[in-house]
């Protein structure tokens, strides 16, 4: 289990929904988590596949040139950026969340505003 998956299980824990990977953008991550009945949309982290993408060259010497994506795990990266709540109350809760990814290894780069993304660093 790396740091991340650790820093997600704390925050589960402690009622947070956190998820790796969500379909394409923010905008589509966030239709898929307003979507759920069960979630407190004022604890949640999440990426999305645009956040997680790498291109790939898929081909060989017999072939033409080839490119496509592949989205990695979080053991085949080692930083993304986030999404949270942007709320006033999603703000907070974020910021009571730092120490959890501290005491997990976790390198936070971030302003501390509403206005931007998370980066974490595992």
């Amino acid at each position: 289990m790396n740091n991340l998956e650790k820093a997600f299980e704390r925050l589960r824990a402690e009622g947070w929904y956190c998820s790796w990977g969500l379909p394409c953008c923010q905008t589509c991550a966030w239709d898929e988590v307003t979507g759920e009945d069960d979630i407190d949309l004022e604890k949640v982290l999440f990426n999305h596949e645009q956040d997680i993408e790498e291109d790939v060259d898929y081909s060989s010497d017999d072939e033409e040139w080839e490119m496509g994506m592949n989205y990695c795990t979080s053991d085949e990266l080692n930083n993304s950026m986030f999404c949270f709540d942007s709320s006033e109350q999603g703000l907070k809760n974020l910021k009571a969340a730092l120490p959890i990814f501290e005491e997990c290894g976790i390198q936070v780069n971030w302003n501390g505003k509403a206005d931007s993304r998370i980066e974490l660093t595992w």
